[in-house]
């Protein structure tokens, strides 16, 4: 009890010095203010915790079918895929392998499974390789073909009736008849996330809802449309409805509404197409992956080659066997559970090798490669049964052969007509010349791979008729050539030009480095092309190809486009032309990561009666003419994220759009230090162009027209370096319009920096504490503050006097920040807390209204104590603060 006492008075002595203090010195206790260490929010995020979905919301949908017919040449019968809103794109997989084509398809949790024409035979088909598979059963022609998720049934529907299809078998079991009209028939069906059947009548164009139990049928609704006998009906996830692929003179999709049975045209298919088996891809990431290697990569007859798949993967599972098919007959040779096997071939050829993978989920994917194998054949050199003609050589080789050809100069016309390799020993050394208008050499024939040769003093280089070719590691220096390399005529695609050199092909000022002529599907890249005449390379009537990775220098025109769609550019550079691409009456191509400069006398990019092109992220500077030209009714184009510099010559500017060229969009471009930065002119309405920034021109903008120059807000226009406008609420974006010079056009919603679309204001700040209190105590408050782009944060408050402190910062994004604070009079307070970013944006008030009564409620004795010795609350509530 001693103790106790003695440390009683010690606390009793201790508070009265401290009160002694105090008393005297009354300014160091004023209103003051305490904050705590910020807070972080956490757990696990959305994009935490579903990466997967996250990633697959964002991506296209991708349809898959099987083309029965084109009558326009560009497909052939079998397997192919396209985008749900995108089907005038077509890409082939794989031709078909099957006797009859395919009617009715339908997506199952084991992969995409089909009905044959005829026989309702049962057939599964890879989604990447287009790899036919028969399961077999069959006995009745089924039009539709659909899987049930919920009760895992596959249904199939003739012109009477609904059958259960077994999908290991084929086997089918009939359901029940439909009660349709007399005369009606059932073409296409489809189930929905709910398991509603839905069916096409395809003699009286009708939707029904058919009962998968019993066959029963309910009306829906007329589609409006005429299918033509032919309708394949598949279910969308993602938007909840039906889509529809028919044929009437020409293949179409339409979307179609389970409620009414009204149709919506998406679009034809390309070519016209007729696609049956018709199929929405409904999230396949649970699919194995199959691939492999094989070595030696160019095997000769009689090698052992060594096979391995250890580079295939499950993602949910794990690869359990591994099947492979030596001859593409359908045939699997080999069922192992290693991924390592061996095979030989005692012939030369071109042999496709399939590897077939199932995981323990039962699902399968295939991939598949063609192996060469054949003997090599010598040109030249001292061996004492080498050619001294290549010619000679191609025409004693056989399909799989290796023609090497030793240094030297060979003066001949070359045409190849085998699948052979065509290899000289050194590009430097190993020449071929000739004056053969033809070109030195011409291929005819499939698979054919050239690569270490240079030509020389010719008209014109290699010719190509054919398919699946790579030419490589070429020199072509003609001088007076023609053309560098020709593919020409229809349907030739799948070659490969890679890691060329062509330059002087100069003839008469009019003539190619490569000239692609109604040829489809090829690839271009990583190729020098320099001093070509007229054209680096030009496309006419030619779709589907990629030009990436070239450098194109010293021509009149870098890439001409004519008449050519569905083409990428990208990734190329250009430099001392005189223009270097463009598009003539050329739809859907897509020119990307370009590079541009020091353009002579022309426009860097032109867009000449063009539609619905891309023109994204490429670097222009130093163009003659203008950066980008839209002329003569281009529509649709969207040019978007490129950096135009200094395009001060002849048309002046950064981007011109003019003579009836409409309903383009320029977004998120930065035009700078030119003439002008965008020039619109002579008809050319309903524009849009926001988020750009325009930096240092000599005029930024002029427009005769009737434009819209900003997203409205709060996505905002553009960003102005000459604006003079202020921006009083601090949310990035000017209080006046930027007026644009040349008519009634302006930017509503200038923004005050320079990419200022891509920083969002911060969130107002959410204040919570004590909203009644006593003076002279101390109340803590939390102020949570963040920010849409997770910027850095500072915060300032007001508490009582109108005038906010000092900002407090910096803080991160999400954080709670603490404050402690005591009113010295009873009162009502609002308390205002303000947050700004990194880029200078103020976040809106923040409001928490506080009330210290005037009148004296009811309250303990210790409250009265301090209400009649006030210095001491101070000093009591001294001990209760918290410090950073």
């Amino acid at each position: 009890m001693r103790e106790e006492f003695i440390l009683k008075k010690v606390i009793v002595i201790g508070i009265t010095l401290l009160f002694f203090v105090i008393s005297i010195s009354p300014i160091i206790f004023g209103n003051s203010i305490q904050k705590t260490i910020p807070l972080m929010y956490s757990g696990i995020t959305k994009k935490d915790k579903f990466d997967i979905s996250e990633e697959l919301l964002n991506r296209d949908i991708i349809c898959y079918g099987y083309c029965l017919n084109d009558s326009s040449g560009q497909l052939v019968e079998g397997p192919v895929y396209f985008s749900l809103n995108n089907p005038g794109n077509i890409s082939q997989i794989w031709e078909t392998t099957s006797p009859a084509p395919m009617a009715g398809g339908a997506w199952t949790w084991s992969g995409w499974y089909c009905s044959e024409y005829g026989n309702g035979k049962l057939w599964k088909i890879d989604y990447d390789s287009g790899y036919m598979v028969e399961i077999g059963g069959g006995g009745v022609h089924l039009n539709g073909l659909s899987y049930d998720g919920i009760s895992n049934n596959l249904v199939g529907s003739s012109n009477t009736s609904l059958y259960m299809v077994d999908e290991e078998s084929g086997e089918q079991t009939l359901i029940g008849l439909f009660d349709l009209p007399e005369g009606s028939k059932m073409g296409g069906i489809a189930f929905d996330s709910e398991s509603n059947c839905y069916g096409i009548e395809y003699v009286n164009n009708d939707l029904y809802l058919i009962d998968s139990d019993t066959g029963e049928t309910e009306y829906i609704g007329s589609l409006g449309i005429d299918i033509n006998g032919n309708a394949f009906l598949d279910y969308c996830v993602e938007e909840d409805c039906l889509y529809l692929s028919t044929y009437t003179d020409k293949g179409r999709l339409y979307k179609l509404d389970q409620y009414t049975g009204v149709c919506s045209f998406i679009g034809e298919f390309q070519g016209g197409a007729e696609i049956s088996a018709f199929i929405i891809d409904p999230l396949r990431f649970y699919l194995p992956n199959a691939n492999f290697t094989w070595s030696p990569q160019n095997p000769q007859t009689g090698d052992t080659i060594e096979f391995n798949a250890s580079s295939s993967y499950s993602k949910i599972g794990e690869i359990i066997l591994y099947e492979w098919d030596w001859n593409n007959d359908l045939i699997f040779d080999v069922n192992s559970e290693s991924p390592l096997t061996e095979y030989m071939w005692e012939e030369t050829g071109y042999y496709p090798v399939t590897l077939l993978v199932w995981d323990d989920n039962n699902n399968m994917d295939t991939e598949q490669y063609i192996v060469h194998v054949g003997k090599t054949l010598y040109v030249g050199g001292s061996g004492p049964n080498n050619y001294t003609k290549i010619q000679d050589a191609i025409d004693d080789a056989s399909d799989g052969d290796t023609i090497f050809v030793f240094n030297g100069t060979y003066y001949e016309t070359i045409i190849v007509n085998k699948s052979i390799n065509l290899i000289g020993e050194n590009r430097n050394s190993t020449f071929i010349r000739n004056w053969n208008w033809d070109g030195i050499v011409n291929i005819v024939t499939d698979w054919v791979n050239i690569s270490g040769f240079t030509f020389r003093e010719g008209y014109c280089g290699i010719r190509i008729n054919a398919n699946y070719n790579t030419i490589s590691n070429i020199n072509i220096s003609l001088f007076y050539g023609y053309y560098g390399i020709y593919l020409t005529n229809f349907s030739k695609c799948n070659n490969i030009l890679r890691n060329n050199i062509l330059n002087n092909n100069i003839y008469n000022d009019y003539l190619y480095g490569i000239w692609l002529d109604s040829s489809n599907n090829n690839t271009i890249m990583d190729n020098i092309i320099s001093l070509n005449g007229t054209y680096g390379i030009k496309l006419e009537d030619s779709a589907n190809n990629t030009i990436s990775n070239n450098n194109i220098t010293w021509t009149q025109q870098g890439i001409a486009v004519s008449s050519s769609d569905y083409n990428i550019i990208i990734n190329n550079n250009f430099k001392n032309n005189d223009h270097d691409i463009g598009l003539y009456s050329s739809n859907n191509n897509n020119l990307s990561c370009n590079t541009f400069a020091d353009t002579h006398c022309c426009q860097s990019i032109g867009i000449r009666n063009s539609n619905n092109n891309y023109v994204n992220n490429n670097m222009l500077i130093n163009a003659g003419g203008d950066g980008i030209n839209i002329v003569d009714n281009s529509y649709n184009n969207t040019i978007s994220g490129n950096i135009i510099i200094r395009s001060k010559w002849f048309h002046r500017s950064g981007i011109q759009v003019w003579v009836s060229s409409s309903y383009n969009t320029i977004i998120n471009n930065t035009i700078s230090n030119n003439e002008y930065g965008i020039y619109i002119k002579e008809f050319s309405n309903n524009n849009s162009i926001y988020h750009n920034n325009f930096i240092n021109n000599t005029e930024n903008a002029y427009d005769e027209c009737n434009n819209t120059w900003d997203d409205g807000y709060p996505s905002g226009g553009n960003y102005w370096d000459d604006y003079t406008g202020e921006d009083t609420d601090g949310d990035g974006i000017g209080d006046s319009p930027y007026q644009i010079p040349g008519g009634d056009n302006e930017d509503e919603y200038p923004f005050m920096k320079s990419f200022g679309w891509n920083n969002t204001r911060p969130n107002q700040p959410v204040i919570t504490g004590p909203i009644n209190g006593r003076k002279r105590v101390w109340y803590e408050y939390n102020f949570s503050i963040s920010d849409p782009n997770n910027d850095s944060l500072w915060i300032h408050i007001d508490w009582e006097h109108g005038t906010p402190s000092k900002w407090d910062g910096p803080f991160s994004s999400g954080s709670i920040v603490k404050y402690n604070y005591s009113w010295r009079k009873k009162g009502s307070y609002t308390i205002r807390a303000q947050t700004m970013d990194n880029n200078g944006l103020y976040s809106e008030w923040g409001i928490l209204e506080v009330t210290i009564p005037r009148t004296r409620a009811s309250s303990s004795w210790y409250h009265l104590f301090l209400d009649r010795f006030p210095i001491l609350a101070k000093l009591f509530s001294f001990f209760d603060r918290v410090y950073i």
